[in-house]
């Protein structure tokens, strides 16, 4: 959100302290520019940063019209609509003419095309002035369904301002206020609608009634009818001849205390039968059967008709009790714990919240509550008090009428479960099952993300296979702790003059190079000269013990090569040499010269037999390179 928005939706919170009564709803249009990223819900779903988008309408274009609604669910009393539209750097001008011309209905019934739409109740129709992108307008009305309408059409002539081409529509954020209770007013939705406003519904704004029950008048409904009028509006005028002069009753217009001499029915508006005024009348006396009283004493001989008592049935039942010889106990419930009717046992003026019916003997039945029954309990309460509307939640709501979600972090019933902490981002678990709806942190899996990765398996949605050089693996991250001859935080470096797990000893400082086997530290190249090798000492003993042994052997079979070779060359020298005695002295002086030569040639031939550094080399044991295991003697 840029800072533009940012002030304008802060504006708007200080503004506005009614109910958001469309955050998150249903939401639907006419129709979606590209993907998902434009849908509808975007207009409702209270981050200003995401918006819907339609294609574009315009007098060049295929598509005329363009509406978009939300469904509040059930009927609220609306006090104001707020619309934020989709602004860029720079086309403030160009998006405000899209904007402008734009109409707001207001409907109890799903409507979808323009016909039915414009039969709907207008709640504004943008003028000749382009409309600010933040716009809010007073809309003090009854309905479900919130419909945005605009279109752009050949026929009409718009003014000036107005884009015609390429009208994109897009919501960013569309707040519906209002008062999510019915009986409440005020800008803080906090102040109680008067008592005897009819439905306990009263105007969102200023709490005047929309109408009063009978026998009741004024703004507020809570003036009586003036003396002498009763009922709907205080506009029928009472009739009767009430005992002792008085008043009818302001609601009903009977006389309850009675009607004077000669006069009966409810309302005391009708003549005694006899005609006459006197305590003769059988009205005043009655009887049961409305048989005539005694003329003489007044008594009923016959008994008294329901609703009166004693011996000539001219007193009433006493409160509480009515019918046939007052044996009949009211219910109970009668409005204000008013006396039922002594006769009927009706409540006259109505009953208690929570009870229906003409006896007030009939509790709400389940899923409503209140005065008369008219209220509907939250769906999201589990059970619901009928005289009240106090719940008892269902998952993952909390409060009096179960109107608040659980705090993050909790769910279920009575958010009495804590989430797993797991989800992804550390976004809170779904408020009513407990699921990370949007997958979980590394290293965990399950629709609740409460369970660890598998041993050997790690990362987003344990997907990750750990390295085979890992002795342990982490399973969010995969950080391992290495097996020997590997180091690196996923074990894929080999050691480099150390060994074992994680590399953490170091090859003896005398191995040659410092090099040593990154398993079990033996040295590759064996020992710099004068020392001993000792890591790994129990396998160093015993390749120091092999290699004595092996270099023993060789210097014997090198020194016993020699012996022999110096005794064959010895003996081979004295030959040769008595053979040259020989030679010599048996020739003639003639020949002198020629066995010279001979014998010269037999030395040369000794003298090349004779060379030996280099084959007594060849006899020194050889040390091979690598596990201190020597190499067989040539």
């Amino acid at each position: 959100m840029d800072f533009k928005s940012l002030v304008l939706c802060l504006g708007l919170s200080v503004a506005f302290s009614y109910d958001n009564i469309s955050l998150k709803k249903m939401a639907t249009q006419s129709h979606t520019y590209s993907n998902l990223l434009d849908d509808a819900k975007y207009g409702v779903d209270g981050n200003s940063a995401t918006c819907m988008k339609t294609y574009d309408i315009g007098v060049n274009s295929l598509i005329a019209a363009v509406w978009w609604k939300v469904d509040l669910r059930r009927v609220y009393r609306i006090h104001s609509i707020n619309i934020l539209f989709k602004n860029y750097d720079g086309y403030e001008a160009r998006q405000r003419g899209r904007l402008a011309g734009f109409s707001l209905y207001v409907s109890n019934i799903d409507v979808s095309s323009t016909v039915d739409i414009k039969r709907s109740s207008l709640c504004y129709k943008d003028g000749s002035q382009l409309p600010p992108l933040n716009f809010t307008s007073t809309c003090i009305m009854f309905g479900r369904y919130v419909i945005y309408y605009n279109e752009r059409r050949r026929e009409v002539t718009y003014p000036e301002k107005y884009e015609l081409d390429n009208v994109f529509t897009e919501l960013c954020e569309v707040i519906v206020n209002g008062c999510n209770e019915s009986d409440v007013y005020g800008s803080d939705c906090d102040i109680q609608c008067p008592t005897h406003c009819k439905g306990n519904m009263c105007h969102i704004q200023n709490g005047t009634c929309y109408g009063c029950p009978p026998g009741w008048m004024g703004t507020t409904c809570n003036t009586k009818c003036r003396e002498g009028w009763y009922g709907m509006n205080c506009s029928q005028q009472c009739v009767g001849h009430c005992r002792d002069n008085a008043t009818c009753n302001h609601v009903t217009g009977g006389c309850d205390p009675g009607c004077d001499a000669a006069w009966t029915g409810y309302m005391c508006d009708k003549n005694c039968d006899n005609g006459t005024d006197d305590i003769d009348c059988i009205n005043r006396c009655h009887c049961l059967n409305n048989y005539p009283c005694n003329k003489q004493t007044g008594k009923c001989e016959g008994g008294c008709n329901p609703g009166y008592t004693n011996s000539n049935c001219s007193k009433k039942c006493p409160p509480g009790y009515f019918g046939m010889g007052c044996s009949n106990t009211c219910s109970g419930h009668c409005i204000r714990n008013e006396p039922c009717d002594h006769v009927s046992g009706e409540c006259s003026n109505g009953c208690q919240d929570g009870f229906e019916g003409t006896h007030c003997n009939s509790s709400c039945i389940v899923g409503y509550y209140g005065r008369n029954c008219s209220y509907v309990c939250p769906f999201t309460c589990q059970t619901c008090r009928h005289t009240d509307g106090m719940c008892t939640c269902k998952a993952g709501w909390t409060g009096p009428r179960c109107t608040k979600e659980c705090p993050p972090g909790y769910f279920g019933i009575g958010c009495s479960n804590t989430c797993s902490g797991h989800c992804i981002r550390n976004e809170p678990c779904d408020h009513v099952s407990g699921e990370c709806s949007n997958g979980c942190n590394d290293g965990y899996e399950g629709t609740h993300c409460n369970n660890s990765c598998i041993v050997g398996y790690y990362g987003r949605n344990c997907s990750h296979v750990c390295p085979f050089t890992c002795q342990t693996c982490r399973h969010t991250d995969g950080l391992c702790s290495c097996k020997a001859g590997w180091t690196g935080p996923r074990c894929t470096r080999e050691c480099n003059e150390s060994y074992g797990e994680n590399c953490k000893h170091p090859c003896s400082s005398h191995c040659v190079n410092k090099t040593c086997d990154r398993f079990n530290g033996n040295c590759v190249y064996g020992c710099t000269e004068g020392h001993n090798c000792d890591q790994n000492t129990d396998n160093l003993q015993t390749s120091d013990t092999k290699s004595i042994t092996l270099i023993s052997m060789a210097l014997i079979a090198a020194f016993t090569i020699s012996l022999v070779v110096n005794v064959i060359l010895i003996s081979a020298s004295l030959i040769r040499k008595k053979s040259k005695q020989f030679c010599c002295r048996s020739s003639s002086s003639s020949e002198n010269q020629s066995v010279t030569n001979d014998c010269a040639s037999q030395y040369q031939e000794l003298s090349v037999l004779s060379v030996g550094d280099n084959t007594y080399q060849a006899l020194t044991p050889n040390v091979a390179k690598g596990d201190n295991t020597y190499q067989t003697l040539d």
